[in-house]
């Protein structure tokens, strides 16, 4: 995400950008091996990135069907979705 990107965790333990962020800057996200990535998170990436081309979840194991489902629908600029070693 860069030097100048981060995300705040709320109590909820949903994701928010926060002030330094700009969401809408995102075209490529790299979240390879991210082992503690969970479903509501990429529901989450999905809704807040409406600029994302580019996603990589390769060995991501928690990604599902609702997850990969919700980044096709909300991010319509989504050209490739690496889901390599995802099962």
């Amino acid at each position: 995400l860069g030097t100048n990107s981060s995300f705040l965790r709320t109590s909820n333990n949903h994701l928010e950008k926060s002030s330094i962020f700009s969401a809408n800057q995102v075209t490529d996200l790299k979240l390879a091996r991210c082992g503690k990535l969970t479903e509501s998170a990429l529901i989450s990436f999905s809704k807040i990135l409406p600029n994302l081309q580019v996603i990589d979840l390769s060995s991501c194991l928690q990604v599902s069907v609702e997850a990969v489902s919700s980044l096709a629908q909300n991010c319509e600029k989504l050209k490739e979705i690496s889901l390599f070693g995802c099962y």
